[in-house]
C-alpha cells in the first residue's frame, strides 16, 4: 500500500493558524473583552480592590 502525500492548501495553512492556540488562551479570548468588564461594573466587583483586580483573579483561576 502506498500513501500519498498531498501538498498543503491555503485552507489547511490557515486552519492549523486558528487551532494553533492553547486552550488557556481560547478561553481568555471569550471570557475578555467587555462581557468581563459589562459583569465587572454591574456587580461592583472591583469594589475596594487595590492591586488584585477581577480579571486577574478570573485568570487565576482558570490557570489551575
Amino acid at each position: 500500500m502506498v500513501v500519498r502525500k498531498r501538498k498543503p492548501n491555503k485552507e489547511d495553512s490557515s486552519m492549523f493558524i486558528y487551532n494553533n492556540k492553547t486552550i488557556f488562551n481560547k478561553i481568555t479570548q471569550v471570557i475578555s473583552g467587555s462581557s468581563l468588564d459589562k459583569i465587572t461594573k454591574k456587580y461592583q466587583g472591583d469594589f475596594r480592590s487595590q492591586h488584585f483586580d477581577t480579571h486577574s483573579h478570573v485568570y487565576s483561576m482558570l490557570s489551575f
